[in-house]
């Protein structure tokens, strides 16, 4: 039997597809973005360029990515606490199963964080982790000194404003991953069989804790372009139910043009610096002499709004929240420099590529929605990407082909139709005022197609005599209170006395994260908010009134 290839996975969160230089198509932009390792994976292997997430939220996504199945088998439509079924076969435990050394470091965002799901050694970097020792960066951070609140940055006040990082650059948690997977292939390359590595970081997920040594890389440079709404700002009857909330989540960042670029800075920054620790793996694979017998998958579990249609975040049916990079190499499998712009891919697809690449076979007796990108002839309909979000009112799903993209929100049956062709930044939905009598047919076309893939992939029991169930309208949350306010970190709770005494303020590290970015003004951030939801330190709150924190 011909030698079994080794596996690298590269996964970062909430990385847009437009992120990556080599594959920009303006030519100023192209050459402002600073991704070299990215773009050498493009120059050595394939880049995939419509390529999905089939459900843009964390969890959901990446255990699409684990199972190689939707929702409707692993539990999670959007982001939750349930365990994945232990019944399941999942990808780290049948590559162990079949001789692998398997390993993960960074952030999984499994449910229970511990259950290792067949690695066989998990080194992890969750977001907010509820216990200290379940976290190992956490327990770097102890081992070195490094005793900060927010490890990944504020996530309260500043969750989506521009800040710099309280961690020393040698000490962040972008390097800390790439410190591990090096430490890793070092031991792999003495073992004498097969490895899967996956090395997933937590950037440029917000807060954007950028390192001092980058933090103007981009200042002035020419960045992928926000998508402005065309509608007025006042009426979001347009949008899809679930953004309608988005507009606040920026914090005025939507009225103040010269922060919003500032926080897209940042978030191409921290894109960079994990660029940067990739090359340093990409380094280590060739120094061990790894490189020519390794798959290496680099990819995102989905997108960021940014601003664009005036929304931040995730879990939305827009290109910018769903789209995703997607680059892979294997030396002498993929073509270098090759490149598909045709058929649409998505992260159910990863499961049966590995196994296919490590001549593992499936055993569950599912069906799996994805297929092998190394066998052409694998029968997938690749014409037409599906992708869900969430569960009863809260539910969208969508369907789109080369032309039309079609959408539609279970909250009061809202529809949404978007010629992806003449407009592919999605700011007119043609079905605003009813569906115009020459797209009937594409109209009728797609929603068939789209009740068809949500009767077969989509949650059990929301379609309904071949038709989408009509759920009615909810109290939508407002958006400034559902924002990321979590405090205090949960695993702060958990330290002895003693170290709690012995930490920072936690307003010391909100004047420090900002304390070089003029452009966060304080006192203009919803203080009184903060302070009540926390409940602490009021007196913080009227110190930056009268300019004095």
């Amino acid at each position: 039997m011909a030698e079994r290839p080794n596996i690298v996975l590269f996964f970062t969160d909430q990385q847009r597809y437009d992120s990556v230089a080599c594959s920009h198509g303006d030519p100023r932009v192209r050459e402002s973005l600073h991704t070299p390792n990215l773009d050498r994976l493009c120059s050595e292997g394939a880049r995939f360029d419509r390529a999905y997430t089939p459900n843009p939220v964390c969890i959901p996504a990446r255990h699409n990515m684990m199972t190689g199945l939707p929702a409707r088998y692993h539990g999670h439509a959007a982001n939750s606490g349930n365990p994945c079924p232990r019944e399941l076969p999942v990808l780290p435990q049948l590559l162990s199963d079949a001789g692998y050394l398997t390993h993960a470091v960074g952030k999984m965002h499994f449910r229970p964080m511990r259950r290792h799901h067949g690695f066989d050694r998990m080194e992890l970097m969750e977001e907010t982790p509820r216990y200290r020792e379940d976290d190992d960066y956490l327990m770097y951070l102890k081992s070195v000194g490094c005793n900060v609140l927010h490890q990944h940055g504020v996530r309260h006040l500043l969750y989506h404003q521009p800040q710099r990082s309280l961690v020393p650059e040698e000490h962040h948690g972008s390097r800390w991953v790439a410190d591990r997977s090096i430490e890793f292939l070092r031991r792999a390359a003495a073992e004498d069989r097969p490895f899967f590595l996956k090395s997933s970081w937590i950037a440029p997920h917000p807060p954007e804790n950028v390192p001092e040594r980058l933090a103007d890389l981009y200042a002035g440079a020419a960045l992928p372009g926000r998508i402005p709404r065309l509608e007025p700002p006042d009426d979001r009857s347009d949008l899809v139910p679930m953004a309608r909330n988005r507009f606040e989540l920026g914090e005025g960042m939507l009225d103040d043009p010269p922060r919003l670029r500032r926080h897209r800075e940042h978030y191409h920054v921290s894109i960079s610096f994990v660029d940067e620790q990739m090359g340093r793996i990409l380094d280590c694979l060739d120094e061990l002499g790894l490189a020519s017998n390794t798959l290496l998958l680099f990819a995102s579990d989905h997108g960021e709004m940014l601003g664009d249609l005036d929304c931040f975040q995730k879990s939305l049916p827009y290109e910018s929240a769903c789209r995703i990079p997607f680059i892979m190499r294997f030396p002498g499998v993929i073509e270098p420099g090759s490149v598909d712009s045709e058929h649409f891919v998505d992260l159910n697809d990863v499961l049966p590529t590995f196994l296919d690449a490590a001549g593992v076979n499936y055993p569950g007796p599912l069906e799996l929605p994805g297929a092998s990108l190394l066998d052409a002839g694998s029968g997938r309909d690749r014409s037409v990407q599906y992708i869900e979000n969430g569960n009863g009112p809260k539910r969208w799903c969508s369907l789109r082909d080369a032309k039309y993209k079609y959408v539609y929100s279970y909250y009061g049956g809202h529809e949404a139709l978007f010629d992806m062709v003449q407009d592919p930044f999605e700011q007119r939905n043609l079905l605003t005022e009813g569906v115009p009598a020459d797209l009937r047919p594409v109209y009728d076309h797609m929603r068939r197609r789209l009740v068809d893939y949500e009767e077969r992939w989509g949650l059990a029991g929301m379609i309904e005599w071949k038709d989408f169930l009509r759920l009615q309208p909810y109290a939508l949350p407002a958006g400034p209170k559902a924002r990321n306010s979590q405090y205090p970190p949960p695993w702060i709770l958990t330290l002895p006395p003693e170290e709690l005494a012995g930490l920072r303020h936690p307003t010391e590290e909100i004047i420090d994260a900002v304390r070089d970015e003029p452009l966060v003004r304080l006192s203009e951030l919803d203080l009184e908010g903060w302070a009540r939801r926390v409940g602490l330190d009021g007196d913080f709150v009227e110190r930056v009134r009268r300019g004095n924190p």
